[in-house]
């Protein structure tokens, strides 16, 4: 990206929140088998579905994902057969990273968990969602609009998740018992403390291929750049 010295970029770290989901999931699912509805095979999008099975292989390292893309940005019709799709596949907990409620709303409907996207969705998913991975951009606008004030904005690019709270965890569900919420919470806190990457090694794609050796971890701009799926994961980049 050429940065431009009016312009400046602000992203989340939304695999952050999906492993803190994943690791949910796992707990939650009876079938070992997730689902992840997603827009775009993108880097945003693949490191999102990552983080997920990540999260959940922590806690359950035979679990397995399956992600549909949709190839559009809102679409609930095709949204609603992908989520179906998934359930009748056995996936048991399905997390969404598109821009309708639809996923929770047919999860609820299907009494299976769901995962909601960007903010709390649990009003829409029948008292079904697990948790939801919310954005939480207030303090950048604020932040902005007073470097333009006080005459000291710069352009700049910033990526945060959760140790910047633009990402934040919604209330996890109250069928979660309270060892495993707490589970969730230091795992929360080991990512923001930098004592745990979701991307650390070793890990290996959907061939089998090493990708991240042990004791190492994918790097931001790594990260930023994936265009691969995690051992595990069951679906195409396309």
């Amino acid at each position: 990206m050429v940065q431009q010295n009016n312009l400046s970029v602000f992203e989340a770290k939304y695999h952050e929140g999906t492993y803190v989901a994943g690791a949910a999931a796992a707990m939650a699912s009876k079938t070992k088998k997730l689902g992840f509805v997603a827009s775009f095979p993108v880097p945003d999008n693949l490191s999102a579905a990552n983080g997920f099975l990540l999260g959940a292989q922590s806690i359950d390292p035979d679990i397995s994902c399956t992600t549909i893309f949709l190839n559009s940005w809102f679409d609930p019709s095709k949204e609603k057969e992908a989520a179906s799709s998934l359930i009748s596949q056995g996936c048991d907990v399905l997390c969404c990273m598109t821009d309708t409620v639809t996923t929770v709303q047919v999860a609820g409907e299907r009494d299976v968990w769901s995962v909601g996207y960007a903010s709390d969705m649990s009003q829409f998913g029948r008292d079904k969602q697990l948790t939801a991975y919310t954005l939480d951009w207030s303090k950048r606008y604020i932040q902005a609009v007073q470097d333009v004030l006080d005459n000291t904005w710069e352009s700049a690019t910033r990526w945060e998740g959760l140790s910047e709270g633009t990402v934040k965890m919604a209330t996890f569900n109250s069928e979660l018992s309270s060892d495993n919420v707490q589970k969730l919470q230091q795992i929360e806190q080991d990512i923001v403390s930098g004592t745990l990457s979701p991307f650390d090694g070793e890990l290996q794609d959907q061939t089998g291929k090493v990708r991240v050796q042990a004791d190492e971890r994918l790097n931001d701009d790594e990260i930023k750049k994936i265009n691969w799926f995690v051992k595990g994961m069951n679906g195409r980049l396309s």
